[in-house]
Formats: C-alpha cells, structure tokens, sequence
C-alpha cells in the first residue's frame, strides 16, 4: 500500500488527515470486527516496507474466497469504511491483490526449515513482486539459484500466486509474490558475491519486467513479527 500525504474523500473538501490515518479506520475494522468471527482468518504480516515503491504491507489469510465475500465483501459497514481506505490510499501505487499459497515449482531445498544456527535477530523477510515476461527463464534461475540460497541461508517463507486484483484494476498486474527469508545482510551479502551469481541472475533479468517487478525488506510494526513461514 501506498498513502496519500493527506487523505481525499473526493468531496470538494479540504482535509488535514493523513491518508495512512485515513486506511488505519478501514484497517482497524477489518481486523476487530471482521476477521475475528471468521474461523481460520488472520493477519499473517503487517509492517513497513523498506522501499521507495510502497509504504506498508498487509498480509491477510482467508480461509477461503468464499470466506472473504461472506464476511468482508457482504458487510452492511464496507461502503461507509471503504470511504476510508480509498481516501488514504494513493491508487495510483497501491496493490490490492487476491492471492493464493504456491505448493509447486519450489525447490526443496528452499522448503526447509531455518538452520538453528541461522535464528538470529538479525533474520528479516525479502520480498519480490513479479511480473514476468518470460516464465522459462524464471524456472531456470529458481533451479539453479536454489542450492545458493540453501547455502547462504535462504528459506522460501511464502510464495504466492496472484489470482486477481482486487482493486485498482487499471494497475499494472502482478502474476506472482515471493517472500523469502534471510538470516542477515552478511548472508545477503554472502550471495551476491558468489562468482556464479552474475552469469545466474541474467535469467532473472529475462525473465521479470523490470519496470514493474519490485525487491524490498519488510520490518513488522509492534504488534506482528517480522517472520513467517506459511509452509513450516
């Protein structure tokens, strides 16, 4: 998500109110009143997003579609909160996307748990929003970039497939969303001065659109942890 400096209800009005206060009403809704009476639903991540592309990220488990338009899209409070969210978001950079778990085409050694040796603060969560262009190209740097990830430390946390946009439909689409987990900047570090990283990061350039495929850290507010792993 990305906010407005100051909120605008498109009602002719002047406003002195952030537009990150203005999506907090929306957001505050959707987490007390909503998700709670929906069996299985939670906030898997909520924090800032290290990057000039977005300002917060929100990641929210449903159990299902149906789930999601029974509770949320069926409520009689969402045109009045909806007010809100689209006062304080700039549309113009924010995604708003319907995703869902990938269980294939992960190496498997990035399905592993961390090394115990690897758990440290200094752990963060990486992700990576993916247009691609060419998505052979994608699966030949997965496999051969995996065993140094593995090496280095590197976990898939959550790798997502977009299914659709939920709002602002005139963006640019996203197809996938990959979080990832690293032990440290050393680690990161560690990778890319691996001398087989060069000639193997030339098929993630052919595969990706570069104009729209975006790389950032996230680092979670008060109340959520930087990590997660929705496969262990």
């Amino acid at each position: 998500m990305s906010y407005r400096e100051v909120a605008d209800y498109n009602d002719g009005l002047v406003t002195t109110i952030a537009g990150e206060s203005s999506d907090n009403v929306y957001k505050s809704w959707l987490t007390r009143d909503i998700l709670p009476n929906i069996d299985g639903a939670e906030v898997i991540f909520r924090g800032e997003v290290k990057s000039e592309a977005y300002d917060e990220l929100m990641v929210i488990k449903y159990p299902s579609g149906q789930a999601f338009k029974d509770f949320v899209l069926g409520s009689d409070d969402l045109a009045d909160k909806m007010i809100y969210r689209l006062g304080g978001l700039d549309s113009s950079n924010s995604l708003l996307l319907a995703t869902q778990v990938m269980l294939d085409g992960i190496p498997d050694v990035l399905l592993q748990p961390p090394n115990e040796e690897d758990l440290s603060p200094d752990n963060f969560i990486f992700i990576d929003t993916f247009r691609f262009r060419d998505r052979e190209a994608m699966a030949e740097f997965d496999e051969l970039s995996a065993p140094i990830k593995a090496k280095n430390g590197f976990r898939a946390a959550g790798w997502l497939e977009v299914k659709s946009t939920a709002l602002f439909e005139f963006n640019e689409p996203i197809d996938e969303i990959r979080f990832e987990f690293v032990p440290s900047f050393g680690d990161w570090g560690k990778l890319l001065t691996d001398e087989t990283v060069p000639a193997i990061w030339e098929k993630r350039t052919a595969a990706l659109d570069q104009d729209i495929s975006v790389s950032a850290r996230l680092s979670a507010d008060d109340n959520y942890s930087t990590l997660f792993n929705l496969y262990n």
